[in-house]
């Protein structure tokens, strides 16, 4: 029987996607994911699905993307959707059960792997593609369990039992006019967090504070919402992934001694998150990352308050958790003295440099 999966095709290599194959050498691959002759495939670029295809078989093909090994696997073009849809979007259809690969693995960098399974719910039309529509979406909602938010059929609910503690304690899907376990979501919790890890939001929040802002940011909105009217509804369930459902990170950010400095720890820190993960937020700064590695002489040009010194800090932050793997806010890499703002007289140019 065929199943579905999505495929991660790089922008930069369009070819790929033009010619409808993907070079991972022979059969077997991790970066095959163990897809097989029949089996259909979601194609995901620019953090968008464009089309679906059909696996056709493994072959051989002289490619610019791997060179030296010309293993490939071709595919026969299903469907092309009208039009792209956002990830943010298709991890929401109801065609889909959630699980760690639509909320996570999808939108994150996953060296080594481009293909993943998706478990299809009894509305996905199989082999009926002209039914096939993405307009159709499902929502989330972190919700108080004496609250009942605005839901409609498939609708998923993260809920907590009060204001005061702000534990999760369900996780339900609203079907029929009434709600029944989400049981892949309540495994997925529980699978990313062992018992004495499964933190309240309150504590959650706590531990984001100093550590991680972003994390912050989004439990703030969160507890407010709860507040005021008694729910929460989930923009990006990835995010929710993200901030809520993996609990807290484990490396503590160094604090600096007495003269200000921050030493780095010799303890080997524990990942923020999975290494091959890559956060949302720093994607759109990742190209500029990568390339510090291959050239440190990286310059940003344009009128001023065009946003420069902004996105400098965000590459920086990027570049580090490219290498530690683990956020490093910008101020501490000040702080530890490995960057440094300089003004030049206003007689340079760019092309001085």
């Amino acid at each position: 029987m065929s199943k579905i999966y999505f495929g991660k095709f790089d922008s930069k290599r369009p070819i790929q996607i033009q010619e409808r194959y993907y070079a991972a050498g022979a059969k077997g691959s991790s970066w095959y994911g163990g897809i097989e002759p029949a089996d259909y495939v979601f194609v995901v670029t620019d953090s968008t699905v464009i089309s679906l295809w059909k696996v056709r078989d493994y072959g051989n093909k002289m490619n610019p993307i791997n060179p030296a090994d010309t293993g490939v696997v071709f595919f026969d073009e299903v469907k092309q959707l009208a039009q792209a849809t956002p990830v943010s979007k298709f991890i929401k259809s109801p065609y889909f059960n959630v699980d760690i690969n639509l909320l996570n693995k999808i939108s994150k960098s996953t060296f080594g792997y481009g293909f993943f399974p998706i478990e299809t719910t009894s509305m996905f039309p199989m082999e009926q593609w002209n039914q096939l529509s993405f307009e159709s979406e499902r929502h989330f909602f972190v919700t108080l369990s004496t609250q009942l938010p605005p839901l409609a059929e498939n609708d998923v609910m993260v809920v907590i039992n009060n204001l005061q503690e702000a534990r999760m304690i369900e996780f339900l899907e609203w079907k029929d006019g009434k709600s029944q376990p989400y049981l892949g979501l309540r495994k997925l919790y529980e699978d990313k967090n062992t018992v004495n890890e499964r933190y309240t939001l309150h504590e959650l929040l706590e531990f984001a504070e100093e550590e991680a802002p972003f994390k912050r940011n989004y439990l703030k909105s969160a507890l407010s919402e709860l507040e005021k009217q008694g729910y929460f509804m989930v923009s990006n369930p990835a995010k929710l992934y993200d901030n809520i459902l993996v609990g807290r990170r484990k490396t503590p950010i160094p604090k600096p001694n007495s003269d200000g400095i921050i030493k780095p720890s010799t303890v080997s820190p524990e990942p923020l998150v999975e290494e091959e993960e890559w956060p949302e937020y720093f994607e759109q700064y990742r190209n500029y990352a990568e390339l510090l590695e291959f050239n440190p002489n990286l310059i940003l040009y344009g009128p001023p308050g065009t946003g420069k010194t902004f996105a400098t800090k965000n590459i920086i932050e990027a570049f580090e958790y490219r290498q530690q793997k683990r956020y490093v806010p910008f101020t501490t890499v000040e702080k530890e003295e490995r960057v440094r703002f300089i003004t030049f007289h206003q007689s340079y140019s760019y092309e001085v440099y």
